[in-house]
C-alpha cells in the first residue's frame, strides 16, 4: 500500500486491503477516533474487537455505543485529546481496563447476540399470529 508520512510521523494510507488492515491492528498501540459526527461508530468497535484500546471523541452517539470501553475527549480541544492519548498509551492500568470493558461490550454487538434477539422477536410475534 502507498503511504505518506508527514513530518510529524502521521501515516496516511488511503484504502487498505483486509489483510493489511489486520497487520496494522496487530501493531497498533491505540485507536484514536476524533470524529465530529458519527452515525453509529463501527471503526472503534472494529479496533476493540481486535484488542486495541480506543480513545474517542465525545460527540454524537459514541459514548452511548462505546460506553466505558473508551476514553473520551472533545475533538475540538487538542490538549484534551493529547491527555487522552497519553493516558491511552502510557497508563497500563487504563489500557487493560479498556480492553476488559471492550470484551464485555463486544458481546452486545456480536452476530450471535443479534441472531438470538432477532429470533426472540420473531417468536414473540409468532405468538400473536
Amino acid at each position: 500500500y502507498k503511504k505518506l508520512v508527514t513530518e510529524t510521523g502521521v501515516i496516511y494510507t488511503g484504502f487498505l486491503e483486509d489483510n493489511t488492515l489486520e497487520e496494522i491492528y496487530k501493531q497498533a498501540t491505540l485507536f484514536i477516533f476524533p470524529s465530529l459526527y458519527e452515525g453509529f461508530g463501527l471503526p472503534p468497535l472494529e479496533a476493540m474487537a481486535r484488542g486495541v484500546p480506543v480513545i474517542s471523541s465525545d460527540r454524537s452517539c459514541l459514548q452511548e455505543i462505546l460506553q466505558d470501553s473508551a476514553l473520551y475527549f472533545n475533538p475540538e480541544n487538542y490538549e484534551e485529546m493529547a491527555v487522552a492519548m497519553y493516558k491511552g498509551i502510557y497508563d497500563k492500568v487504563i489500557r487493560e481496563k479498556l480492553k476488559e470493558n471492550a470484551q464485555k461490550l463486544f458481546v452486545k454487538y456480536s452476530w450471535k447476540t443479534l441472531a438470538e434477539e432477532t429470533l426472540s422477536v420473531y417468536n414473540s410475534i409468532n405468538q400473536w399470529v
